[in-house]
């Protein structure tokens, strides 16, 4: 959330989307879009306008209908933004919000695939993001270079001459998104089918060059873990009007140096941990690294913010109610302890040891009565086991 957050042109087009006038949930839908674009526009405006250092997301996980489900990043943004190319399909008034968002980060790859005999077939796929293998790859260039070369398909019957195995598969990008979602295959399977996890470092340049289009880095996504089934996500976020660098490590945000190398190299000596870890990157087109951070619009402000002074006022006054319920228990303990040690200092000597004394005989003949009772409990569960278990087996 906190990449879509930081890209201008999707921020303000969340910022731009309005209700319409009796929309009804079409049936048999289980999202309300309405509810969950409004929970968005919150999310958005307490983002930009409070000085939380994080904000809870547990609404949107809601509607979403997330709750139970481990997701990791990218596999929120393919289920996000699939909820949100079907849910705005439902009112014409929608239609361009929707496109905008479906643009912004949606690009086309054009799959051809020819035979010596002259036959091509042309396919136009839509990525979002784009899938990229990085077992072989030292660089993301030459990650990119792998994947683009042609492919021989030795198993391919040509339906014009019906010849099998004289045609070739190649792929190049048609429309390069203004967004770009690189995703890094960190994780293979081994010879038994174990999944497992990829910790070469890859270095990716600070600046892509794709074709015709110049990108600049925008955001990393890293995955912190020995292997495949555990883990932990964070992000390195870059801010769109500062420029500055932060980490998003849960509710921890703090700056952080700029990721990325300026030159790929064949081999490098300084390997960081972001190069080892790396499992999404984001570029923004370089002509748009200059955009305008959209202001709160006065309708959506107003609303939102009176709802926000007034969660604020109602965190603040419980946060200060068990401020006051902690302050009375540790003066309530105070005293008691005060009284005790007022009590301990006016006895004499022989008064003391009579006190300690039966504190020690109180508490031995406490531990004895403990320990018959575990003997007892334990010669009654062998007794029952003895007789067939039908009791121990219930426990």
């Amino acid at each position: 959330l906190q990449i879509f957050f930081n890209d201008p042109v999707f921020r303000k087009c969340i910022y731009d989307w309005r209700p319409v006038a009796n929309f009804v949930k079409p049936e048999g839908e289980k999202i309300n879009i309405e509810e969950l674009m409004h929970c968005i526009q919150k999310l958005f405006i307490t983002l930009q306008i409070t000085p939380y250092e994080d904000t809870s997301a547990e609404g949107l996980v809601r509607l979403l209908q997330l709750d139970g489900n481990q997701h990791d990043a990218l596999e929120f943004q393919i289920l996000f933004f699939g909820k949100l190319e079907k849910l705005l399909s439902y009112h014409v008034e929608w239609h361009e919000v929707r496109e905008t968002i479906l643009k912004r980060f949606q690009g086309v790859i054009t799959q051809t695939i020819s035979c010596k005999c002259g036959r091509r077939s042309v396919t136009e796929l839509p990525f979002n993001p784009f899938y990229l293998s990085i077992e072989k790859a030292r660089s993301l260039s030459k990650a990119l270079e792998y994947y683009f070369l042609p492919e021989e398909l030795p198993d391919y019957k040509c339906s014009e001459c019906g010849q099998t195995g004289s045609a070739q598969n190649c792929l190049a990008i048609k429309e390069p998104p203004p967004v770009l979602t690189i995703q890094l295959n960190r994780f293979t399977y081994d010879g038994v089918g174990h999944k497992k996890k990829i910790h070469s470092p890859l270095q990716y340049p600070r600046v892509l060059q794709l074709g015709d289009v110049r990108y600049d880095i925008c955001a990393v996504m890293i995955h912190e873990g020995p292997n495949a089934d555990c883990g932990h996500y964070y992000d390195l976020i870059k801010h769109p009007g500062t420029k500055q660098w932060f980490t998003y490590n849960d509710e921890v945000v703090k700056p952080s140096a700029t990721p990325g190398v300026c030159v790929e190299k064949e081999r490098t000596s300084k390997v960081t941990a972001d190069m080892k870890g790396c499992y999404a990157l984001v570029y923004r087109r370089e002509n748009e690294e200059n955009s305008t951070i959209p202001v709160v619009p006065e309708d959506l402000l107003g609303d939102i913010a009176s709802k926000l002074e007034e969660e604020f006022i109602a965190q603040t006054s419980a946060t200060t109610e068990m401020t006051l319920r902690l302050k009375n228990t540790v003066e309530d303990y105070y005293k008691s302890l005060t009284k005790t040690f007022d009590k301990l200092q006016n006895l004499d000597f022989q008064e003391l040891n009579t006190v300690l004394d039966s504190f020690y005989k109180v508490r031995e003949m406490k531990r004895g009565w403990e320990g018959d009772r575990y003997r007892g409990n334990k010669k009654k569960r062998i007794v029952e086991k003895s007789r067939g278990g039908q009791k121990l087996s219930a426990v």
